[in-house]
């Protein structure tokens, strides 16, 4: 479990920047074509059970997937991007929550460069910041890192739906600051488990402003770039022409009461305005990557794995004994640990073992997303969907087992099929 000490003194002086104020270009998704094949049986497999879940589901538009090891890839689509639209390997999906793996990656390796340490106090590192210190300090916990890469800290979340969180969503002009001024959950004592939209949020802040950039840039020079994965963040990127449309239902998110389940980029609320984008405002550094299901499958690998090249062995090694034994509810679709904005999970198998994964689900906005890698097999898996896979599909719905949901479904019969060759 990890440790919380007394804030050293930081001796780097950090650089201040703000958001660009021009659109960085969306990344250009293409399917990969480099790649080594799984055995043409395993494939058949992989692909008998997305077909069998995804034609299982209700209310359902398309679904993206992939498994990746060490070079080799297989990946497959189900469904429409939009209406009249095929889904394909190269159709880019908000990946919600799983965003939150890059972040604690980044943090983690700006703490091995020496610009900070987990026991320094995160509102000590940002008095320097013109927007931090704009904020209410009451409504800022006053604690390390190693609190708020846990989501430990005691912070609070922003209200689901207020005037002031749309008049936000839609503003021409944003600055990471604007999210933490929506904050309306009083701080908590720290030490307990408290999922919040606070704690990604201001660690992207004090990302930025120790980095001297804006969080997508330090993503592309950290990990896109060096280790060729096409992702992007909103709201900075131009939201791709070509992304999945996310579907929910739309009363949930603006919508007029029963209005119905549809595509959400159609809510009158947002009428002329880039939604997709909006909600970018809101996710940010918790939940705004964009990418696809090959990208983040491969991610998933280059982040965990002993041969993975995303962070040094050290900062792979913390972000793997970062979680304690405590079971926690409220970050996952079902109970299980969670560490440095990572979720490790327990999977029961068919011969009665159990297996661990470590990765991080999202969902929110018309989207679902899941990766899962698995120490024991060397074997990363992702899961898209431009709907809220919040109904049980194909064969979890006959297991009828509550530690069972679609995505972790899914992931379980890849990694049988896997292990039966």
């Amino acid at each position: 479990a990890p440790t919380t000490t007394v804030a050293p003194t930081t001796t780097v002086t950090p650089t201040t920047t703000v958001a660009p104020t021009t659109k960085v270009p969306a990344p250009e998704f293409t399917a990969s074509t480099t790649h080594e094949s799984f055995s043409e049986e395993l494939q058949l497999n992989f692909s008998k059970t997305l077909s069998e879940e995804f034609d299982a589901a209700r209310e359902k538009m398309g679904i993206s997937a992939a498994v990746y090891q060490n070079g080799k890839l297989w990946s497959e689509t189900l469904g429409l991007a939009e209406q009249s639209r095929l889904m394909t390997i190269d159709t880019p999906f908000a990946v919600m929550s799983s965003s939150k793996s890059f972040l604690a990656a980044l943090i983690l390796s700006q703490i091995e460069d020496g610009l900070y340490q987990l026991g320094d106090y995160l509102p000590a590192l940002m008095s320097g910041d013109p927007g931090f210190q704009s904020l209410d300090m009451a409504m800022i916990p006053n604690v390390t890192i190693d609190q708020y890469l846990s989501q430990r800290s005691g912070g609070g979340n922003t209200v689901g739906t207020s005037p002031a969180r749309y008049f936000m969503m839609v503003a021409p002009t944003w600055e990471p600051a604007d999210f933490m001024r929506l904050l309306y959950e009083p701080v908590v004592p720290p030490g307990s488990f408290r999922y919040a939209d606070a704690n990604a949020n201001l660690l992207g802040m004090l990302a930025e402003h120790i980095g001297g950039d804006h969080l997508d840039a330090l993503y592309r020079k950290e990990f896109f770039n060096p280790l060729g994965i096409q992702a992007g963040l909103r709201p900075t990127i131009e939201t791709p022409t070509d992304i999945a449309k996310p579907h929910g239902q739309k009363s949930w998110y603006g919508g007029s009461s029963g209005s119905g389940w549809g595509d959400l980029t159609q809510i009158e609320i947002f009428a002329g305005v880039d939604s997709i984008e909006a909600d970018g405002r809101i996710a940010w550094a918790g939940a705004g990557i964009v990418s696809t299901a090959e990208n983040m499958a491969k991610w998933a690998y280059e982040l965990y794995s002993p041969n993975g090249r995303a962070v040094s062995e050290s900062v792979r090694q913390q972000i793997i004994d970062s979680a304690p034994d405590e079971i926690v509810a409220g970050c996952c679709p079902v109970p299980q640990r969670y560490g440095y904005m990572t979720a490790f999970r327990d999977h029961d198998l068919s011969d009665g073992t159990v297996m661990e994964t470590y990765g991080h689900p999202g969902g929110g906005w018309g989207y679902s997303s899941g990766f899962f890698y698995s120490p024991t097999l060397d074997l990363a898996v992702s899961i898209l969907a431009n709907t809220e896979l919040n109904m049980n599909l194909g064969s979890c719905a006959t297991r009828q087992k509550p530690s069972l949901d679609p995505a972790g479904c899914i992931a379980v019969d890849f990694f049988e099929a896997f292990i039966n060759g």
